[in-house]
């Protein structure tokens, strides 16, 4: 399930996508979506398309999402 939702994430969105904790546990993972843009408020909807479509993907084993930025 991670590695197919980290496969449709990438091709869908043109993101990179990397499993960040949790390697060792089959029944959890964290993951790490991110994109660059040079524009705030694009990058902020490619974003939010990725969790959309992550949380329709795995449904409520979305356990929770956070957006960080660097600027």
């Amino acid at each position: 399930m991670v590695q197919s939702l980290k496969d449709r994430l990438r091709n869908k969105f043109n993101v990179s996508v990397a499993e960040i904790d949790h390697q060792d546990t089959w029944q959890r993972s964290t993951l790490a979506a991110v994109t660059v843009a040079s524009d705030h408020t694009h990058a902020a909807k490619v974003l939010q398309s990725v969790e959309d479509d992550a949380a329709g993907m795995v449904g409520s084993a979305l356990v929770n999402t956070n957006v960080e930025w660097i600027e």
